[in-house]
């Protein structure tokens, strides 16, 4: 009411403003009446929480202090136990100390001693000693030539322990790739001439005599590969008819040879009754003295259809291995007459080397004079005739022909030495049989070796590690390739193994397993089987579907019996035909 009255006597504007600050005096004081009561409530009940927190942190130190207690208890407790067994074996440490002393100090007379006596005893002997290094060093010195001596020998016997273990490696492969050949044969071609492994299937290309199988035979045996043996055996007791159009020169070489060359092996008389029958049959080539190349049971007698009605030179001089060892066994000369024969017509024809064609009935010869084909095992048989079974007219021609090949076809380009053809420096995979031959000659060895390591750099000069069909050697001695292509041919591997023969030299066995791996890796194929192959000089090579025989016969044979020992067909004891198919010397 005071403030009311002194409020009384302004003006009415003045009064509300007054008023509203009295009003809002009165809602301040409220609101901290109201503040003040909810602060307290919190401060109670914060002040209840700090005695409960107090209360229990008051507890947690007693226990500690408990725990603490009772640790210091056991501590002394340790403490005295420990002085108290200290003290109890007091004397017997004080004892085994006091022992020591004394046993050290009894003995230190005879230590001391024992030091003089060895400074006596190395003063003493010093000179023997020294003496005895000296004789040492002496002997060391008088020795050492036989040390070095074993230490070589050693080494040789790890060469030749590794080269055992590379050897059986090379040999167990190749054999493997001839078992799964003939299997693939025996899957998809049984009884059929040829394979053709790509298309999986047989090809009779010499009237369906099972040319693979005989040409297979002595290849099985050798290699241990019973079962496919028992099976091309059993073929030929039961299933082999020797009958039809006949190539004399292939079926000679192949099916009389192989029969031939497996009753050698075996002497199961079952293959010489069969090779008489097939002889009986290549004796109707012989109308004149000059045989025909194509005959047929039928009574027909004649040449390849490329040969102008003439017979080609090597159908006539590569009979006479087989027809020898036939007379041989048998007892019947008219096989060696038919040779006799032929041996007189090249006697009569000396001017120079053979040329390749021959008219049955003029018996004039023509066409080049070369050692390639069409030619080269005429020469090939002369040297085997006369160290199969001495024969002189052959041992006497092939003496000549060896020098007329020397002196007028071997050259050298570069550091490559070979035998030319005609005209020309080409080179044919299948005259590279010559280094072998020379190298049987034994009067033309070093010739024959540099012949054969030429035809083995056919090989590792290209791309693939497979040689050309034919190349040409340049003048700085360059291998050039003519014909891209490689038809599965023995005669390199041939000569090589001849030179390792010759030579033992491990370059050969280098030379055979660098071709038998390119051969594993670009002929080979997956389901089994090899092929013939074109694009030699390139990395990559393509397939073209074609096993020939004579691959399981020579090819095979030759590589695996390069990685054997010499006592495998001794030289001594085997002439191997012109496929490959070992006949014995008698």
């Amino acid at each position: 009411m005071l403030f009311y009255g002194k409020m009384k006597g302004h003006p009415p504007k003045k009064r509300n403003r007054y008023l509203w600050l009295l009003l809002l005096f009165v809602f301040v004081l409220f609101v901290f009446y109201l503040f003040r009561k909810d602060v307290k409530n919190e401060l109670n009940i914060v002040q209840e929480h700090l005695r409960h927190y107090r209360n229990e942190l008051r507890e947690h130190h007693d226990e500690h202090q408990n725990e603490k207690l009772q640790h210091h208890e056991e501590i002394t407790e340790l403490k005295e136990q420990n002085k108290v067994l200290l003290e109890h074996h007091k004397d017997e440490i004080t004892e085994l100390k006091d022992q020591n002393k004394v046993l050290l100090e009894h003995h230190k007379e005879e230590i001391v001693q024992l030091s003089d006596q060895n400074k006596v005893l190395l003063e003493h002997h010093k000179e023997e000693i020294t003496e005895l290094k000296d004789q040492n060093k002496v002997l060391l010195e008088h020795h050492k030539e036989e040390i070095v001596q074993q230490n070589g020998q050693n080494k040789a016997i790890d060469e030749e322990y590794k080269e055992k273990l590379e050897k059986q490696e090379e040999s167990n492969e190749i054999r493997t790739g001839m078992q799964r050949a003939f299997q693939a044969y025996m899957r998809d071609a049984w009884k059929s001439d040829e394979y053709k492994p790509v298309s999986k299937h047989g090809v009779n290309t010499f009237g369906g005599k099972g040319l693979t199988i005989i040409d297979s035979l002595d290849t099985l045996w050798l290699m241990g590969l019973t079962d496919e043996y028992a099976k091309a055996k059993s073929f030929v007791e039961h299933d082999f008819k020797f009958h039809g159009h006949i190539n004399v020169f292939e079926n000679n070489i192949r099916v009389l040879g192989g029969l031939l060359a497996a009753h050698a092996l075996t002497n199961e008389q079952i293959f010489l009754v069969k090779a008489k029958e097939v002889g009986e049959v290549l004796l109707g080539a012989f109308r004149n003295r000059i045989p025909c190349g194509i005959i047929d049971t039928n009574g027909y007698c004649g040449s390849q259809s490329w040969a102008g009605g003439r017979s080609v030179n090597a159908e006539v001089g590569t009979l006479s291995l087989e027809f020898e060892t036939l007379s041989h066994l048998t007892g019947d000369s008219r096989w060696s007459e038919k040779i006799r024969g032929i041996n007189e017509y090249w006697q009569e024809h000396q001017d120079g080397l053979l040329q390749m064609y021959i008219d049955p009935k003029t018996e004039k010869m023509s066409g080049p004079r070369t050692i390639g084909g069409g030619i080269d095992s005429t020469y090939e048989y002369l040297i085997k005739l006369k160290l199969m079974n001495g024969d002189k007219i052959a041992a006497e021609l092939y003496h000549k022909f060896e020098k007329e090949i020397v002196e007028n076809m071997m050259v050298t380009h570069g550091t490559r030495t070979f035998a030319k053809a005609s005209g020309s420096n080409r080179l044919e995979h299948l005259g590279c049989f010559g280094g072998g031959m020379l190298i049987l000659g034994q009067r033309y060895i070093k010739e024959g070796l540099a012949f054969t390591e030429t035809c083995a750099e056919m090989y590792t000069s290209t791309a693939s590690g497979l040689a050309c069909d034919s190349v040409t050697i340049e003048p700085n001695g360059d291998i050039k390739c003519e014909n891209d292509i490689y038809l599965l041919r023995p005669e390199v591997v041939e000569s090589i193994f001849y030179a390792w023969r010759q030579t033992h030299d491990q370059k050969w066995r280098d030379y055979a397993r660098k071709i038998w791996r390119a051969l594993h890796k670009h002929c080979e194929v997956e389901t089994g089987g090899f092929t013939d192959v074109k694009y030699v000089t390139k990395s990559t090579t393509e397939k073209m579907d074609k096993q020939e025989s004579w691959f399981l016969a020579e090819t095979l044979k030759y590589l695996w019996l390069t990685f054997q020992s010499d006592d495998v067909l001794p030289l001594h004891e085997y002439v191997f035909n012109t496929e490959a198919h070992p006949l014995q010397i008698y």
